[in-house]
């Protein structure tokens, strides 16, 4: 079974947030956990400004961002 972008991005922050680092979700952590990807800012980043517009995610400066309560509850679920 493949993930989702949306499921690894949640995934990447959930575990993120357990390890103690900051959880904040940027272009240089997109481009380091999404190696085979060529176009980082047009699938990663737009996956990433979607999910704040679901509220899963909430944008804290221009292309970071960082996870909501409901986005925690969605991490745990998948």
């Amino acid at each position: 079974m493949t993930k989702t972008y949306q499921s690894r991005i949640l995934n990447i922050l959930a575990t993120e947030e357990n390890t103690g680092k900051p959880a904040v979700f940027n272009r240089p952590l997109a481009k380091r956990r999404f190696k085979n990807v060529y176009d980082v800012h047009g699938t990663i980043m737009r996956t990433a400004r979607f999910m704040a517009t679901d509220k899963l995610l909430k944008r804290i400066g221009p292309g970071q961002f960082k996870l909501t309560p409901k986005g925690r509850k969605v991490a745990v679920k998948a």
